[in-house]
């Protein structure tokens, strides 16, 4: 493509790029929802529910994920774990990205409650199939649970953007 020199040389006065330059649009987003207390005391990865589906338009586009979860709740000597997980196409959850390793409770007092906000860019997905991504959670120390949406008050949500390349 050749180089497009501005008659007034201002790049103020451009108001649009040329055709055929879509890099680093937003194509599309979906976000799902958790309201509902999701409660763990397993050790091994579990999933809590909060999942987005996405279909990405091209094998190269990233998809950029947003997780915020609400009302976090851990007794004392109670530890957390959080994983992003991925199915492709309805073929199985597997693991894409630890989140979270032993996120614990504070000042060794029982039932701390706050939220968590994570994000991640994932750049190997390589399909245009249905994306499913969901939080897993596992649970140890010697506490007796981890809790997300504790009061179910506060929502946990997943936002999956489409970011073409």
């Amino acid at each position: 493509m050749p180089l497009i020199r501005l008659n007034n040389q201002s790049i103020s006065s451009v108001t649009a790029l040329p055709s055929g330059i879509d890099t680093g649009k937003v194509a599309q987003i979906t976000q799902g929802t958790l309201g509902s207390r999701v409660t763990s005391t397993s050790t091994s990865a579990s999933g809590t529910g909060l999942t987005t589906s996405i279909t990405p338009s091209a094998t190269n586009s990233k998809i950029y994920l947003m997780v915020n979860l609400g009302g976090i709740r851990l007794s004392t000597s109670t530890y957390m774990s959080l994983w992003l997980y991925r199915q492709i196409n309805g073929g199985g959850y597997s693991e894409v990205r630890k989140l979270e390793n032993g996120m614990g409770y504070i000042n060794g007092s029982s039932f701390q409650t706050w939220g968590k906000a994570q994000n991640y860019l994932d750049s190997t997905h390589n399909t245009t199939s249905q994306i499913d991504y969901q939080i897993y959670f596992a649970y140890n120390g010697s506490g007796t649970n981890v809790n997300i949406n504790v009061d179910e008050q506060e929502w946990s949500t997943i936002t999956a953007m489409e970011i073409l390349a």
